[in-house]
């Protein structure tokens, strides 16, 4: 999902969402939802970016047939995810019913909050550790992230945009 995904949730709950993934039909309010069918479900991985409070960037990654979201958090904050872990779960539950028919039984379901995430050594490289571990996720790549010296993390910083603007 793109980058507002996690904020339109935060804020305006699932109905702030629903056209992501929804059918095409006339909403409430008039606008019409675009026309795509996923079913989150059948995916093995879905990438959810997340902005805490316009300040710091982490990724929860939902594994939807193993029942598990986990939280990958270079720099801890607050509640260590267990809002996002809610959100996002409360958006599945929606998601289920709406396009299966049934309830999602969030009893099933696991938060994880690997130790393999390491810290970011700063303040304000929370950006690139998330990049990194999508990067890594959808590459199959083994990052070893204490490996990464502040001059590695200025070059992340500087180059991220070349794959995006290449493609």
């Amino acid at each position: 999902f793109n980058t507002f995904f996690y904020t339109l949730l935060k804020a305006g709950g699932i109905d702030n969402v629903k056209k992501v993934t929804g059918k095409r039909k006339k909403g409430a309010d008039g606008e019409v939802y675009m026309d795509i069918k996923v079913d989150i479900f059948a995916m093995d991985i879905v990438l959810v970016p997340v902005n805490l409070e316009q300040s710091h960037w982490y990724l929860a990654v939902v594994y939807a047939q193993r029942k598990r979201i986990v939280i990958l958090d270079s720099s801890p904050m607050g509640d260590g995810g267990q809002s996002c872990y809610d959100n996002v779960l409360a958006w599945l539950a929606c998601e289920q019913m709406e396009k299966k028919s049934c309830k999602l039984d969030t009893t099933e379901w696991k938060r994880e909050n690997p130790a393999v995430n390491s810290l970011q050594p700063d303040g304000h490289n929370c950006g690139i550790y998330t990049l990194l571990n999508a990067w890594s996720l959808c590459l199959g790549l083994q990052i070893d992230f204490q490996e990464l010296t502040i001059k590695d993390l200025v070059d992340l910083r500087k180059n991220a945009p070349v794959p995006v603007l290449r493609s």
